[in-house]
Protein backbone atom coordinates (compact mmCIF):
# COMPACT_ATOMS: atom_id res chain seq x y z
CA UNK A 1 0.00 0.00 0.00
CA UNK A 2 2.88 2.13 1.06
CA UNK A 3 4.82 1.67 -2.57
CA UNK A 4 1.25 2.30 -4.70
CA UNK A 5 0.61 5.70 -2.30
CA UNK A 6 4.29 6.50 -3.23
CA UNK A 7 3.84 5.63 -6.73
CA UNK A 8 0.72 7.61 -7.22
CA UNK A 9 1.77 11.06 -5.22
CA UNK A 10 5.04 11.46 -7.43
CA UNK A 11 2.80 11.59 -10.54
CA UNK A 12 0.43 14.16 -9.16
CA UNK A 13 2.54 16.67 -10.35
CA UNK A 14 4.24 15.03 -13.84
CA UNK A 15 6.43 17.77 -15.27
CA UNK A 16 8.49 18.33 -12.00
CA UNK A 17 8.64 14.77 -11.40
CA UNK A 18 9.85 13.74 -14.97
CA UNK A 19 12.16 17.13 -14.91
CA UNK A 20 13.62 15.12 -11.72
CA UNK A 21 13.43 11.60 -13.46
CA UNK A 22 15.63 13.42 -16.27
CA UNK A 23 17.80 15.43 -14.39
CA UNK A 24 18.80 12.24 -12.56
CA UNK A 25 18.91 10.07 -15.75
CA UNK A 26 21.28 12.48 -17.21
CA UNK A 27 23.72 13.09 -14.27
CA UNK A 28 23.91 8.88 -14.30
CA UNK A 29 24.29 8.25 -17.89
CA UNK A 30 26.99 11.10 -17.95
CA UNK A 31 28.90 9.27 -14.70
CA UNK A 32 28.89 6.04 -16.58
CA UNK A 33 29.73 7.17 -19.50
CA UNK A 34 32.57 8.88 -19.09
CA UNK A 35 33.64 7.01 -15.85
CA UNK A 36 34.28 3.95 -18.42
CA UNK A 37 35.88 6.04 -20.81
CA UNK A 38 38.03 7.76 -18.20
CA UNK A 39 39.48 4.33 -17.35
CA UNK A 40 39.35 2.39 -20.61
CA UNK A 41 41.84 5.95 -21.61
CA UNK A 42 43.84 5.78 -18.55
CA UNK A 43 44.32 1.32 -19.52
CA UNK A 44 45.62 2.84 -22.93
CA UNK A 45 47.89 5.39 -21.44
CA UNK A 46 49.55 2.74 -18.97
CA UNK A 47 49.64 0.60 -21.80
CA UNK A 48 51.28 3.24 -24.45
CA UNK A 49 53.75 4.03 -21.56
CA UNK A 50 55.19 0.70 -20.55
CA UNK A 51 54.97 -0.10 -24.27
CA UNK A 52 57.21 2.22 -25.10
CA UNK A 53 60.28 0.93 -23.05
CA UNK A 54 59.93 0.05 -19.42
CA UNK A 55 57.24 -3.00 -19.76
CA UNK A 56 54.80 -4.14 -17.03
CA UNK A 57 57.07 -5.69 -14.92
CA UNK A 58 61.10 -5.78 -14.71
CA UNK A 59 63.32 -7.84 -13.16
CA UNK A 60 66.62 -6.38 -11.56
CA UNK A 61 69.48 -6.56 -9.06
CA UNK A 62 68.19 -5.10 -6.32
CA UNK A 63 71.30 -2.85 -6.12
CA UNK A 64 70.75 -1.66 -9.49
CA UNK A 65 66.99 -0.17 -9.08
CA UNK A 66 68.50 2.30 -6.83
CA UNK A 67 71.77 2.95 -8.37
CA UNK A 68 72.58 2.60 -12.20
CA UNK A 69 75.91 0.94 -11.52
CA UNK A 70 77.21 -1.46 -14.68
CA UNK A 71 78.49 -4.02 -12.20
CA UNK A 72 75.29 -4.62 -10.42
CA UNK A 73 73.63 -7.08 -12.92
CA UNK A 74 72.73 -10.70 -12.95
CA UNK A 75 72.48 -14.11 -14.89
CA UNK A 76 69.28 -16.50 -15.12
CA UNK A 77 69.83 -20.28 -15.61
CA UNK A 78 68.57 -21.64 -19.02
CA UNK A 79 66.23 -23.70 -16.32
CA UNK A 80 64.56 -20.49 -15.07
CA UNK A 81 64.14 -18.99 -18.51
CA UNK A 82 62.08 -21.44 -19.60
CA UNK A 83 59.71 -21.49 -16.19
CA UNK A 84 59.32 -17.90 -17.42
CA UNK A 85 58.76 -18.94 -20.73
CA UNK A 86 55.81 -21.23 -19.19
CA UNK A 87 54.19 -18.73 -17.38
CA UNK A 88 50.60 -17.90 -18.55
CA UNK A 89 50.10 -13.90 -18.58
CA UNK A 90 53.14 -12.99 -20.51
CA UNK A 91 53.03 -11.70 -24.06
CA UNK A 92 56.52 -10.90 -24.65
CA UNK A 93 59.47 -10.70 -22.57
CA UNK A 94 63.39 -9.63 -23.60
CA UNK A 95 66.64 -9.15 -21.96
CA UNK A 96 68.26 -6.09 -21.89
CA UNK A 97 72.21 -4.14 -20.56
CA UNK A 98 72.29 -1.20 -20.38
CA UNK A 99 75.65 1.61 -19.14
CA UNK A 100 76.84 5.45 -19.60
CA UNK A 101 79.12 7.18 -21.15
CA UNK A 102 80.33 9.99 -24.13
CA UNK A 103 79.27 9.46 -27.94
CA UNK A 104 80.78 11.19 -30.06
CA UNK A 105 80.74 12.14 -33.75
CA UNK A 106 82.91 14.02 -36.25
CA UNK A 107 81.39 17.01 -34.90
CA UNK A 108 80.38 16.79 -31.24
CA UNK A 109 80.05 14.37 -28.18
CA UNK A 110 77.02 14.02 -25.51
CA UNK A 111 76.13 11.73 -22.84
CA UNK A 112 74.49 9.38 -23.45
CA UNK A 113 72.97 5.84 -22.12
CA UNK A 114 73.99 2.63 -24.29
CA UNK A 115 71.42 -0.15 -24.79
CA UNK A 116 71.77 -3.45 -25.29
CA UNK A 117 68.77 -5.31 -26.66
CA UNK A 118 67.62 -8.41 -28.51
CA UNK A 119 66.18 -7.07 -31.68
CA UNK A 120 63.46 -9.72 -32.76
CA UNK A 121 62.29 -9.44 -28.85
CA UNK A 122 62.72 -6.00 -27.98
CA UNK A 123 60.08 -5.70 -31.03
CA UNK A 124 56.94 -7.12 -29.53
CA UNK A 125 57.95 -5.16 -25.86
CA UNK A 126 59.06 -1.75 -26.91
CA UNK A 127 57.06 0.22 -29.64
CA UNK A 128 60.37 1.92 -30.16
CA UNK A 129 61.30 0.04 -33.22
CA UNK A 130 57.88 1.20 -34.53
CA UNK A 131 58.65 4.67 -34.73
CA UNK A 132 61.84 4.61 -36.84
CA UNK A 133 61.86 7.63 -38.98
CA UNK A 134 65.17 7.61 -40.48
CA UNK A 135 66.77 3.99 -41.41
CA UNK A 136 65.28 1.31 -39.95
CA UNK A 137 65.57 -0.32 -37.20
CA UNK A 138 68.39 -3.36 -35.82
CA UNK A 139 67.65 -7.38 -36.55
CA UNK A 140 68.93 -10.42 -34.94
CA UNK A 141 71.83 -10.54 -38.03
CA UNK A 142 73.05 -6.44 -36.74
CA UNK A 143 76.69 -6.25 -35.40
CA UNK A 144 78.37 -3.42 -34.73
CA UNK A 145 74.67 -1.02 -35.60
CA UNK A 146 73.29 1.60 -33.93
CA UNK A 147 69.83 3.47 -33.64
CA UNK A 148 69.46 7.06 -31.74
CA UNK A 149 67.00 9.19 -30.93
CA UNK A 150 65.94 12.23 -32.99
CA UNK A 151 66.88 15.08 -30.44
CA UNK A 152 70.32 13.04 -29.78
CA UNK A 153 70.78 13.02 -33.46
CA UNK A 154 70.45 16.31 -33.98
CA UNK A 155 72.90 17.32 -31.21
CA UNK A 156 75.47 15.20 -32.74
CA UNK A 157 75.09 16.70 -36.01
CA UNK A 158 74.71 12.73 -37.17
CA UNK A 159 72.54 11.01 -39.81
CA UNK A 160 71.63 7.80 -41.32
CA UNK A 161 75.05 5.96 -42.75
CA UNK A 162 77.53 8.14 -40.32
CA UNK A 163 79.66 6.62 -37.54
CA UNK A 164 79.28 6.71 -33.60
CA UNK A 165 82.35 6.73 -31.24
CA UNK A 166 81.63 5.49 -27.95
CA UNK A 167 83.30 5.63 -24.47
CA UNK A 168 82.58 4.40 -21.24
CA UNK A 169 83.67 1.69 -18.34
CA UNK A 170 83.53 -1.93 -18.68
CA UNK A 171 81.92 -4.33 -15.94
CA UNK A 172 85.69 -4.99 -14.37
CA UNK A 173 86.23 -1.25 -14.68
CA UNK A 174 88.44 -1.06 -17.73
CA UNK A 175 88.01 1.36 -20.89
CA UNK A 176 85.46 0.41 -23.26
CA UNK A 177 85.34 1.77 -26.70
CA UNK A 178 83.89 0.85 -29.61
CA UNK A 179 82.35 2.21 -33.12
CA UNK A 180 79.01 1.95 -33.76
CA UNK A 181 77.31 2.83 -37.61
CA UNK A 182 74.08 4.34 -37.23
CA UNK A 183 71.20 2.88 -39.37
CA UNK A 184 68.58 4.59 -37.51
CA UNK A 185 66.54 7.61 -35.85
CA UNK A 186 63.70 7.11 -33.77
CA UNK A 187 61.34 9.55 -32.34
CA UNK A 188 59.31 8.01 -29.55
CA UNK A 189 57.54 11.65 -28.47
CA UNK A 190 59.35 11.20 -24.99
CA UNK A 191 62.39 13.67 -24.73
CA UNK A 192 64.33 11.66 -22.16
CA UNK A 193 64.59 8.40 -24.69
CA UNK A 194 65.09 10.96 -27.69
CA UNK A 195 67.91 13.15 -26.81
CA UNK A 196 70.24 10.66 -24.77
CA UNK A 197 69.57 6.83 -25.99
CA UNK A 198 71.20 4.51 -28.29
CA UNK A 199 70.38 1.34 -28.58
CA UNK A 200 72.46 -1.79 -29.92
CA UNK A 201 72.88 -5.05 -30.11
CA UNK A 202 72.84 -7.13 -27.12
CA UNK A 203 75.84 -9.58 -28.61
CA UNK A 204 77.49 -6.34 -29.19
CA UNK A 205 76.97 -5.04 -25.74
CA UNK A 206 78.53 -7.85 -24.51
CA UNK A 207 81.69 -8.02 -25.96
CA UNK A 208 82.10 -4.18 -25.55
CA UNK A 209 81.65 -4.28 -21.92
CA UNK A 210 83.20 -7.60 -21.13
CA UNK A 211 79.81 -8.74 -19.22
CA UNK A 212 79.94 -12.26 -20.14
CA UNK A 213 76.66 -13.24 -20.58
CA UNK A 214 75.11 -10.81 -17.71
CA UNK A 215 72.16 -8.54 -18.07
CA UNK A 216 70.70 -5.78 -16.16
CA UNK A 217 67.25 -6.48 -16.51
CA UNK A 218 64.68 -8.41 -18.20
CA UNK A 219 61.81 -6.58 -19.48
CA UNK A 220 58.14 -8.43 -19.48
CA UNK A 221 54.98 -7.14 -21.42
CA UNK A 222 51.77 -8.78 -19.77
CA UNK A 223 48.87 -10.17 -21.98
CA UNK A 224 46.01 -8.43 -19.22
CA UNK A 225 46.74 -5.10 -18.05
CA UNK A 226 44.13 -5.48 -15.45
CA UNK A 227 45.61 -9.27 -13.92
CA UNK A 228 49.38 -8.00 -12.92
CA UNK A 229 49.08 -9.00 -9.44
CA UNK A 230 48.93 -12.89 -9.72
CA UNK A 231 51.93 -12.61 -12.74
CA UNK A 232 53.94 -10.56 -10.12
CA UNK A 233 53.31 -13.01 -7.51
CA UNK A 234 54.30 -16.25 -10.33
CA UNK A 235 57.89 -14.29 -11.33
CA UNK A 236 58.64 -13.83 -7.37
CA UNK A 237 58.01 -17.45 -6.96
CA UNK A 238 60.18 -18.42 -9.94
CA UNK A 239 63.12 -16.16 -8.69
CA UNK A 240 63.27 -17.41 -5.29
CA UNK A 241 66.53 -18.80 -5.70
CA UNK A 242 67.54 -15.93 -6.46
CA UNK A 243 67.96 -13.40 -3.39
CA UNK A 244 69.51 -10.41 -4.54
CA UNK A 245 66.88 -10.28 -7.60
CA UNK A 246 63.47 -7.94 -7.78
CA UNK A 247 60.35 -7.61 -9.42
CA UNK A 248 59.52 -4.46 -10.53
CA UNK A 249 55.82 -3.45 -11.78
CA UNK A 250 55.55 -0.24 -13.92
CA UNK A 251 54.39 1.88 -10.74
CA UNK A 252 57.86 0.92 -9.02
CA UNK A 253 59.09 2.13 -13.09
CA UNK A 254 57.75 4.73 -13.68
CA UNK A 255 56.35 6.47 -10.32
CA UNK A 256 55.04 9.75 -12.48
CA UNK A 257 52.81 8.02 -14.44
CA UNK A 258 50.36 7.21 -11.10
CA UNK A 259 50.74 10.66 -9.81
CA UNK A 260 49.68 11.86 -13.24
CA UNK A 261 46.43 9.60 -13.49
CA UNK A 262 45.41 10.10 -9.64
CA UNK A 263 45.98 14.19 -11.07
CA UNK A 264 43.67 14.14 -13.62
CA UNK A 265 41.27 11.40 -12.02
CA UNK A 266 40.85 14.15 -9.00
CA UNK A 267 40.14 17.06 -12.14
CA UNK A 268 37.21 14.75 -13.55
CA UNK A 269 35.99 13.86 -10.10
CA UNK A 270 35.83 17.65 -9.62
CA UNK A 271 33.26 18.32 -12.17
CA UNK A 272 31.41 15.05 -11.29
CA UNK A 273 30.69 16.33 -8.18
CA UNK A 274 29.77 19.67 -9.53
CA UNK A 275 26.74 17.74 -11.69
CA UNK A 276 25.82 15.41 -8.79
CA UNK A 277 25.40 18.80 -6.61
CA UNK A 278 23.09 20.12 -9.48
CA UNK A 279 20.88 16.86 -9.66
CA UNK A 280 21.06 17.21 -5.32
CA UNK A 281 19.32 20.69 -5.64
CA UNK A 282 16.62 19.48 -8.23
CA UNK A 283 15.19 16.75 -6.09
CA UNK A 284 15.50 19.46 -2.55
CA UNK A 285 13.57 21.71 -4.76
CA UNK A 286 11.28 18.71 -6.22
CA UNK A 287 10.02 17.34 -2.42
CA UNK A 288 10.09 20.27 -0.75
CA UNK A 289 7.85 21.75 -2.99
CA UNK A 290 5.74 18.50 -2.74
CA UNK A 291 5.83 18.99 1.25
CA UNK A 292 4.90 22.43 0.82
CA UNK A 293 2.06 21.57 -1.65
CA UNK A 294 0.55 18.93 0.82
CA UNK A 295 0.96 20.14 3.78
CA UNK A 296 -2.30 20.70 4.41
CA UNK A 297 -3.11 17.07 3.58
CA UNK A 298 -0.67 16.10 5.60
CA UNK A 299 -2.93 18.06 8.30
CA UNK A 300 -5.48 15.71 7.32
CA UNK A 301 -3.59 12.36 7.90
CA UNK A 302 -2.03 13.95 11.59
CA UNK A 303 -5.45 14.78 12.40
CA UNK A 304 -6.52 10.83 11.50
CA UNK A 305 -3.53 9.46 13.42
CA UNK A 306 -0.94 8.91 11.06
CA UNK A 307 2.21 9.77 12.92
CA UNK A 308 4.13 12.32 11.37
CA UNK A 309 7.37 9.70 10.92
CA UNK A 310 5.42 7.71 8.62
CA UNK A 311 4.54 10.13 6.64
CA UNK A 312 8.59 11.03 7.14
CA UNK A 313 8.77 7.69 5.29
CA UNK A 314 5.93 8.14 2.61
CA UNK A 315 8.36 10.85 1.11
CA UNK A 316 11.76 9.08 1.46
CA UNK A 317 9.86 6.12 -0.68
CA UNK A 318 8.44 8.59 -3.14
CA UNK A 319 12.25 9.86 -3.24
CA UNK A 320 13.72 6.27 -3.55
CA UNK A 321 11.03 5.00 -6.18
CA UNK A 322 12.01 8.32 -8.46
CA UNK A 323 15.37 8.06 -7.80
CA UNK A 324 15.89 4.46 -8.40
CA UNK A 325 13.71 5.09 -12.37
CA UNK A 326 16.50 7.77 -12.65
CA UNK A 327 19.15 5.98 -11.54
CA UNK A 328 18.36 2.43 -13.44
CA UNK A 329 17.42 4.63 -17.19
CA UNK A 330 20.86 6.59 -16.51
CA UNK A 331 23.25 2.91 -16.49
CA UNK A 332 21.09 1.51 -19.69
CA UNK A 333 22.15 5.06 -21.33
CA UNK A 334 25.12 5.37 -20.31
CA UNK A 335 25.86 1.51 -20.95
CA UNK A 336 24.33 1.64 -24.16
CA UNK A 337 26.69 4.38 -25.42
CA UNK A 338 29.87 2.63 -23.78
CA UNK A 339 28.61 -0.34 -25.17
CA UNK A 340 28.87 1.33 -29.10
CA UNK A 341 31.74 3.06 -28.73
CA UNK A 342 33.43 -0.45 -27.61
CA UNK A 343 32.84 -1.93 -31.19
CA UNK A 344 32.73 1.47 -32.90
CA UNK A 345 35.66 3.46 -31.15
CA UNK A 346 36.16 6.62 -29.53
CA UNK A 347 38.39 9.30 -30.50
CA UNK A 348 39.11 13.12 -30.21
CA UNK A 349 38.87 14.81 -33.86
CA UNK A 350 42.22 16.31 -34.79
CA UNK A 351 44.22 14.10 -32.21
CA UNK A 352 45.28 12.00 -35.14
CA UNK A 353 48.73 13.56 -35.67
CA UNK A 354 49.87 13.57 -32.94
CA UNK A 355 48.61 10.09 -31.72
CA UNK A 356 50.45 8.81 -34.61
CA UNK A 357 53.71 10.44 -33.62
CA UNK A 358 53.63 9.02 -30.73
CA UNK A 359 52.72 5.61 -31.91
CA UNK A 360 49.97 5.97 -30.16
CA UNK A 361 46.08 3.96 -30.88
CA UNK A 362 44.04 6.94 -33.11
CA UNK A 363 41.08 4.69 -31.48
CA UNK A 364 40.38 4.70 -28.11
CA UNK A 365 37.80 1.08 -27.30
CA UNK A 366 36.17 1.51 -23.86
CA UNK A 367 34.67 -0.87 -22.07
CA UNK A 368 31.64 -1.65 -19.98
CA UNK A 369 33.55 -2.19 -16.85
CA UNK A 370 32.35 -2.82 -12.57
CA UNK A 371 34.11 0.88 -11.91
CA UNK A 372 31.59 2.37 -14.66
CA UNK A 373 28.39 0.85 -13.65
CA UNK A 374 29.01 1.48 -9.92
CA UNK A 375 30.86 4.57 -9.15
CA UNK A 376 28.42 6.85 -10.57
CA UNK A 377 24.89 5.67 -9.73
CA UNK A 378 26.61 5.03 -6.01
CA UNK A 379 27.20 9.00 -6.08
CA UNK A 380 23.89 9.32 -7.28
CA UNK A 381 22.46 7.61 -4.69
CA UNK A 382 24.23 8.82 -1.76
CA UNK A 383 23.57 12.42 -3.17
CA UNK A 384 19.83 11.94 -3.06
CA UNK A 385 19.79 10.45 0.23
CA UNK A 386 21.00 13.18 1.80
CA UNK A 387 19.00 15.55 -0.60
CA UNK A 388 15.53 14.21 1.25
CA UNK A 389 16.94 14.85 4.72
CA UNK A 390 15.63 18.33 5.04
CA UNK A 391 12.18 17.41 3.39
CA UNK A 392 11.72 14.58 5.98
CA UNK A 393 12.72 16.55 8.80
CA UNK A 394 10.46 19.54 8.05
CA UNK A 395 7.70 16.70 7.20
CA UNK A 396 7.87 14.88 11.05
CA UNK A 397 8.24 18.19 12.92
CA UNK A 398 4.66 19.35 11.51
CA UNK A 399 1.93 19.62 13.92
CA UNK A 400 -2.10 18.82 12.83
CA UNK A 401 -3.36 22.27 13.79
CA UNK A 402 -0.68 24.31 12.10
CA UNK A 403 -0.42 22.04 9.01
CA UNK A 404 -4.62 22.22 8.23
CA UNK A 405 -4.23 26.20 8.95
CA UNK A 406 -1.44 26.52 6.07
CA UNK A 407 -2.30 28.39 3.14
Amino acid sequence: MLLKFAWRNIWRNKGRSILTLSAIAFATAILVFFVGLQQSSYQATINANVSLFHGHFQIQEKQYFNRYDIRHNFKLSEKTDKQINDLSGIAAWAKRAQAFGVVSTNNRSYAAQIIGVQPSKEKEISTIPGVVRSGSYLTDRSEYEAVIGKDLAKNLKADVGDELTFLGQTEDGSVAAAVFEIIGIFESGSRDLDRATVEIPLKAFDEVFAMNGQVHSYVFKATDGDKLKPLRKDLERVLEPYSDLLVLDWEQLIPGLRQAIELDMAAGWIFFFSLVIIVSFSVVNTFLMSVLERTKEFGVMLALGQKPFGIGILIVVECILLSSVGLVLGVITGSAFLTYFSFNGFHIPGSEEIMRVWNLPVILYPHVGFKALTQGPLIITISTILAIIYPFIKVIKLEAIEALNSK
